[in-house]
């Protein structure tokens, strides 16, 4: 039996790399609003507060979203054909 494939709102991060939206969260003891992503290729998982996920940046003459949604989703295998860079997070 195989399983459906599930499609994730698919980010690229300001200094490369592509990162798959997960769900959202909340930290247990403060409350804060987390967003959990991971890398998609290597599926490494990351959580990082809400609305710095979000949030607009201006670093070494970048000025912009911290991440940058494509216009669709993707599976991971989608994933493979972007590019990408690990180096980031």
């Amino acid at each position: 039996m195989t399983e459906p494939t599930r499609q994730f709102s698919t980010y690229r991060h300001y200094q490369g790399g592509v990162y798959l939206l997960l769900t959202q969260g909340v930290h247990t003891e403060t409350g804060e609003d987390l967003t959990v992503y991971a890398c998609a290729l290597s599926g490494k998982v990351f959580c990082r507060p809400t609305d710095m996920f979000h949030e607009v940046i201006n670093e070494n003459g970048y000025q912009g979203p911290r991440f940058i949604p494509f216009a669709q989703t993707y599976t991971k295998a989608q994933c493979k054909s972007l590019r990408y860079d690990d180096t980031t997070a």
